[in-house]
């Protein structure tokens, strides 16, 4: 089957076009949140990261300026893509809800 697996983490208490749209920059760039953010840090698994400043943007470039003035210990992070091995993934996401 698949070596790997692609998991995004989003927070719940997002509008439903604010999940999409985090859900669709995610997978582009391949709460317990800080704690998942911190987990693939660590492992130096591959990520994306969406933080709540850029819904006040309209572009790529500003999504990017907004996302370069925060550091990832005080990051509003509402969304994670990670892209890593099975097991590893696993590791990283353990405890967070699963979205139905």
């Amino acid at each position: 089957m698949f070596d790997t697996k692609i998991a995004i983490i989003i927070r719940d208490d997002l509008q439903t076009w604010q999940r999409l749209n985090v859900t669709a920059f995610l997978m582009n760039g391949i709460a317990t949140l800080r704690i998942i953010h911190a987990r693939a840090l660590e492992r130096r698994v591959q990520h994306a990261a969406y933080v709540q400043e850029m819904f006040t943007t309209y572009n790529d470039v500003d999504n990017r300026a907004v996302f370069a003035k925060c550091s990832p210990n005080d990051a509003n992070l509402v969304g994670l893509g990670l892209r890593a091995d099975k097991k590893i993934v696993d590791k990283i996401t353990k405890g967070a809800t699963k979205h139905p």
